[in-house]
């Protein structure tokens, strides 16, 4: 009998150990080896459980991170095109395009968006399926919540600037976002 309680025995030494004590239901020592065996198996199950729930929690943890980077940047971006704006008509507000280029690039490898181009020089960011994420100089924020309907798991909304959000579907995060939900 093994004594090690690491947690790394498999169900086969338990169901040998029942087998074992099937043979002699009265000995003492095949009826220990398989209370044992049930304990061990037990610890097994709770660190893998324990485990599991750890890395679940870095998960949303690192979803959550990464959507408050996002949110800083969809409001630099949504504060540039207000610059860039204001600077119709006037030669090139260039420097402010550039950045603004830039941090769209980057938002769009946290999570999938369509980057639209205006006539008065600013962009329109939306997901895939149109949501607005940065629309006319204002822009709306990613929340990473609890699923309702999956305990554990996380979920990805924008919200409106209201008590109300909107989920983006899984398939349509995309990016380095939908890597980790």
């Amino acid at each position: 009998m093994d004594t090690n309680r690491s947690g790394k025995l498999n169900a086969g030494e338990f169901f040998d150990a029942m087998r074992t004590m099937e043979a002699n239901p009265a000995g003492l020592t095949e009826r220990r080896a398989f209370v044992f065996q049930a304990e061990a198996l037990s610890e097994s199950f709770r660190q893998t459980r324990d485990a599991l729930q750890g890395s679940q929690q870095e998960t949303t943890r690192q979803a959550k991170e990464l959507a408050a980077e996002l949110n800083a940047q969809l409001e630099t971006i949504a504060s540039l095109d207000k610059k860039i704006q204001q600077h119709v008509g006037v030669s090139g507000p260039f420097d402010l395009i550039d950045r603004r280029d830039q941090l769209a690039n980057e938002g769009a490898e946290k999570i999938a968006v369509r980057i639209v181009p205006r006539d008065d020089g600013t962009i329109n960011l939306t997901t895939l399926s149109g949501a607005a994420l940065v629309e006319n100089g204002i822009a709306r924020k990613i929340e990473v919540l609890d699923s309702t309907a999956n305990p554990g798991d996380v979920e990805v909304h924008i919200n409106n600037g209201s008590s109300t959000t909107r989920r983006i579907l899984d398939a349509e995060v995309g990016g380095r976002l939908g890597g980790i939900v």
